[in-house]
């Protein structure tokens, strides 16, 4: 059923990501024009007005293609948990957690692909021949320069970083979704009530971490400094992963628990 559920919530919001990301392409070829062809100190004076102009509906493009995907994101569990369609969406075959997981999984990748777009539209409005030759030929010089034990520090730290980017990317938006099923539990007031559980979350965390910090015995520190720079690295991404998957494991079983015994539809 979670396979199903996926394929929905991926046609549901690819209409309106892909539409998005098309734009945000266009505006990034538009702006590579832009600032090549008629940003010169030759052109016409309107074409340097339009030049700036495209440029700055580009950025725009960009951020607006940021946040358009958490709010789109947040509104599909908002939609489809806490209004009428609720009534509809608890009928399905299947528990809850698969339905959010269902969520959570499409918002993660959905994240991750307008972050690529990001990239690739900073590349298409900047790069030129020259700029692309330059980045191949570093490539090609850190390849040849490479030992395996480089190799394998570099694909780890990718590795790493990674996790810890998509765990916590998962993260925030949990955290959304318990704010919201905790706010959706009275039985007033409930957009003021999702507002004000999702900065009490967000206080707990700061305040657990705050502690954490506080309370590390003085061996660890000491141990921890010990460390060369590169295992530093690697148990501080470690430590920096687990927290985050013990943070999101708390939402979810808030989350769980407030849409399955809290939730009040009326």
């Amino acid at each position: 059923m979670l396979g199903k559920l996926l394929k929905h919530e991926f046609r549901a919001t690819g209409r309106i990501m892909w539409v998005l990301y098309a734009a945000m392409l266009a505006l990034s070829l538009g702006s590579h024009f832009a600032m090549r062809y008629m940003d010169e100190p030759h052109s016409a004076l309107i074409l340097r007005i339009l030049a700036t102009l495209v440029t700055v509906l580009w950025v725009l493009a960009l951020m607006f293609g940021a946040v358009m995907t958490v709010v789109l994101m947040v509104q599909r569990f908002y939609k489809n948990f806490l209004t009428d369609e609720g009534y509809l969406m608890f009928t399905l075959p299947t528990g809850i957690p698969s339905m959010i997981f269902s969520k959570l999984i499409v918002s993660v990748v959905w994240v991750i692909v307008t972050i690529l777009v990001m990239l690739l539209g900073v590349c298409l409005a900047v790069a030129d021949s020259s700029l692309l030759q330059a980045a191949a030929g570093i490539l090609r010089e850190c390849i040849r320069m490479a030992s395996v034990e480089v190799t394998i520090n570099v694909a780890a730290i990718l590795l790493e970083i990674a996790l810890v980017v998509i765990v916590g990317m998962a993260c925030s938006m949990l955290e959304f979704y318990a704010a919201m099923s905790l706010g959706y539990g009275f039985t007033g007031h409930k957009a003021l009530w999702s507002v004000v559980s999702y900065f009490v979350i967000s206080m707990v965390f700061q305040l657990i971490g705050g502690v954490m910090l506080v309370a590390m015995p003085g061996g660890m520190i000491r141990w921890f400094s010990s460390l060369e720079p590169m295992q530093g690295f690697h148990v501080t991404m470690c430590f920096a992963a687990a927290a985050e998957l013990a943070a999101g494991a708390a939402l979810y079983a808030v989350t769980w628990f407030s849409l399955k015994k809290r939730l009040n539809l009326a």
